[in-house]
Order: structure tokens, then sequence, then C-alpha cells
């Protein structure tokens, strides 16, 4: 039986013949061949048995003592049979005398203790690109600044209020270079904050890498900022979505700026949405293979904003998009090897990660996730919401208020709408309670849940992706572990 997702390690079991042994309910079964793969939802754990071990289990059709199950399988070895039952304990997917292995509500803890760490600033509604596929939809065209009054406002509140000991602050548009000074204003206030109130502060960006001169760059660096800098891939696949307001391509510059600022010294990490699922491993092989990146962002397109009538989330575009992204994975595990160093494409580490472990770093894959838990935003218009995803139809949902009549450390535990919005949970959402993945994935994003289709308490518009990726990549561990170190699933996926 293979042995991965287990829990954390435990003291063994002494497992005496009259134990009773119960299944746990709601197990659920996948055959491939003569093994079968075997998911316990509730605690997200799997493996994947062989004849031998399955045999065990299917004897296992109604409660009874060990030494019952002894006798049942005279062709087996008692200290067999017992580590099978002692590992399917582990699992979850079965209980001794009356209890279960894993205590639920301390598996899956139910906020932040520490609340919200990381902030997200929109700086800026202008953009000075028009991409196909943008929800924002205000590329080429001016739109509101943040006031840098505002945003020191933003900055003083949060240091004050927040009790988590680091903060984490994302500078967001549009895009965010077209408000540069304000940006640099604003990092030098938080440094200040930093030492009046002794925490510690990060700084984060994601831009279309347009504006990123040499001078920017040596700026921030200073800061020590992250910078994620979309880049579609080579010319022919970035350039057919993301272009001037009059149509013209942009990979040029945004690569040739990509490139001086990481020469420079600045961390960047290139961030490409995959609009067609043929060109994962195109992408993939550009990224790593031709600019040699080893830390980089791979997102299927969303089917908002602009791309809400030409890319609409239909099952069978969830499952083209699941053969490339498998396809990637094992370009990926080929590069990595031939490097013979980990290789880490955010999205798969992570699940991955969620795959290996009972942790749910990832506050985006796990159920609630950090809506106005972990995470807070700021418009330019100085309201708080509850996310760093929104559109104009889902504004009002994730809207908290305005930032001068919130206590931004009491929201996650007084705000009426956050715990209404934290109702979006997989027991909530009506196919994600009956799904064997529900509690890897977390029921997917809830602001494209509620964008699409109107409901919060609604799947993701990728669900049947994340499903078919999520099994393929219990069958792909199970014969090949060593993916999971080679690909960075055994890192701390960071939010």
């Amino acid at each position: 039986m293979a042995k991965p997702a287990m829990s954390p390690q435990a003291p063994g079991v002494q497992l005496q013949d009259q134990v009773l042994v119960a299944r746990t309910e709601g197990v659920q079964f996948f055959r491939r061949g003569e093994r079968v793969l075997v998911i316990e939802p509730q605690t997200a754990s799997w493996t994947v048995m062989d004849p031998a071990s399955w045999a065990v289990y299917v004897r296992l059709d109604r409660p009874k003592p060990l030494a019952n199950l002894y006798r049942d399988l005279p062709d087996f070895q008692p200290g067999f049979v017992s580590s099978v039952v002692e590992q399917l304990h582990r699992l979850g997917m079965v209980g001794l005398n009356g209890r279960p292995f894993h205590d639920l509500d301390r598996l899956w803890p139910d906020h932040e203790p520490l609340g919200p760490r990381f902030l997200a600033l929109h700086v800026t509604e202008a953009c000075n690109f028009a991409c196909a596929y943008c929800y924002n939809c205000s590329g080429g065209v001016p739109g509101a600044t943040m006031t840098l009054d505002l945003g020191r406002r933003i900055l003083e509140k949060a240091f004050r209020e927040l009790p988590a000991p680091h903060l984490s602050f994302d500078f967001m548009g549009g895009e965010p270079l077209l408000a540069f000074e304000t940006i640099l204003k604003l990092m030098a206030h938080g440094r200040e904050l930093e030492q009046k109130h002794q925490k510690a502060a990060s700084f984060l960006m994601q831009t279309n890498g347009s504006l990123l001169t040499p001078e920017r760059v040596r700026c921030l660096r200073d800061f020590q900022v992250g910078v994620g800098v979309s880049l579609d891939g080579p010319a022919e696949i970035h350039d057919r979505n993301r272009y001037l307001l009059g149509g013209r391509g942009t990979h040029h510059t945004v690569l040739n700026n990509l490139l001086r600022a990481r020469d420079q010294g600045l961390r960047v990490t290139p961030l490409a949405v995959v609009e067609r699922p043929s060109d994962y491993t195109r992408v993939l092989d550009y990224l790593v293979g031709d600019l040699g990146f080893e830390f980089l962002h791979l997102n299927p397109c969303s089917s908002l904003g602009r791309a809400r009538e030409t890319r609409p989330p239909r099952p069978e575009r969830a499952e083209d998009h699941h053969h490339g992204f498998m396809a990637m994975l094992e370009r990926a595990w080929h590069h990595s090897r031939k490097r013979g160093r980990p290789l880490v494409i955010n999205s798969l580490s992570s699940m991955l990660a969620n795959l290996t472990s009972k942790r749910r770093d990832l506050m985006c894959m796990r159920s609630p996730c950090g809506l106005g838990d972990a995470i807070l935003s700021f418009s330019v218009q100085g309201e708080v919401l509850a996310c760093e995803e929104y559109e104009p139809s889902t504004k009002g949902t994730f809207c908290l208020g305005q930032l001068e009549d919130l206590d931004l450390g009491r929201l996650a535990l007084d705000s009426a709408k956050v715990q209404a919005l934290r109702q979006r949970r997989v027991e909530n959402i009506p196919r994600c309670s009956r799904c064997p993945i529900r509690r890897f994935c977390g029921g997917g994003c809830a602001h494209k849940a509620l964008a699409w289709s109107g409901e919060l308490l609604r799947e993701d518009p990728m669900c049947r992706f994340y499903e078919l990726t999520f099994i393929e990549l219990m069958w792909k561990i199970a014969d090949e572990p060593e993916i999971v170190p080679a690909l960075g699933g055994c890192r701390n996926a960071s939010s």
C-alpha cells in the first residue's frame, strides 16, 4: 500500500485482538487495473492499495473485532493485517473502538489566529495595456489613483491594529508602476512604521513589466521588493493577448525589462496566464529552458472580464486544461532532473503540498479560504475588501466598509459580512460537499465562483480541472514519489 499523504507521525498503535475495526463512511474508490485509489474526503487522506491491502479493506464490510478479521483472512499473516489496519486508521479510513485518528476541528482550524497579514493595495485603476483576458477592463484608459495620504493611513492602521508580527504589502493595479512615486513613499513610510511598532514588513508587486526602468529596478531592489512580471511565454503566445490599446504587442519590451531586472539583482518571478491548453509545455520550456527561471507561476486563463464571452468555463475546456497541465508536469520533472535542482511552479507545487501534508498554507486552496481572515485589500477610494480579486459585479459582496470605520484587527471576529463570506465552505457548497477532493482544493476561488454564477455557494468554474488533476496527481505520486521534492511540493507553500 502506497504511503503518500500520511498524517503526522504518531506512536504506533498496539492493536489488541478485540479492538473493534469499522470503516469510515464516505470513503471513495477509483480502480486502475489491480490497484485501487482510496480517498477519505473529510481528512484529505488517500492511498493506492495493492490487491493484498485491498483484500483486507474489503473484508471490513461491517464493524468487527480484529480477531475476526484475522479469521476472515486465513491466507494473510496477522502482522500484515494489523499493519494495514493501523495505516488505514492513520489515514482516517477506519475507526478503532469507535474513535477516529483525527480530530477534524483541530485538523482544519476555522480561522487565522493572528488575523490578516497579506494586504493588497490597489494603488491605481489605470493601465497602459489592453490585454484580451483582463477582468480589470481598464486597460489603455485613465483611471483613479490612490492618494499618498490614503496609502499612509492604510499602512498606519495596519501596523497599529493587526496583531501579526509580519505584514506583507502587495502593490497592485491596474498597472502599479503608473503610481511608482507614491509606492516609493509608502515603502519608506512602511520602514519607519517597522521601527515604531517593532514589526516586520515585506513588499510585493505584480506588474506588466513595461515600465521597469533601470532606475526603478534599483529602487525596488533597495526595498527588497518581490516583483511578479506578467510574461505569457514566447512572443507568438504573449502578444496574442497582452498588447497595447492599439493592438501592438508588448513581448519585446517586457522580456528585455524582465531579464535586465534579474541581472540587476531584483527578485523577479514570471507569471504566465495560459489561455490555450496546448501552450502549457511551450510556455514552460520557454520560461525554464530558454530563460532559466526556477520559480514561476502558470495559471489557467480565468473566464472573467473580457474573457467572459470568448473563454467560458465549459467542462471540456477544464478537461483540456487538465491534459495540458499534466503534460507540463512531465516536462517540468524533465527540467528538474536535468538541472539537478527543484523547479517550483506555484500552482503545481501547492497542489503537491496539499496532497502530501495536512497543512494548508496557501489561503486560496483551503476551506474556508483567506477571505477577510488572512487577506484584506484596499481600493483607491479607501474601501476595505475581503479579497484582492474583485470586479464591478462582485465588489459590493466583498466590500467590508470604509477604512476609517473599521478595526482591521477585529474584522474576522466582529464583521457580520466576513462571517457570511466565510460560510463558503466545502460542506456548504452542494457540488463540493459530495466531491472526494474537496479538502485538497478547498472549493476553489470564491470570487470566480461568484463572478461567474452569481452565487457564493457555488463551485469554482474550473472545478473539473481540479478534480481531474488532483486525482491524477495521486496516481503519479504513488508511482513516482520523487516528483514531490523535485517540483517543490515539500516546501511550505507561501500564500
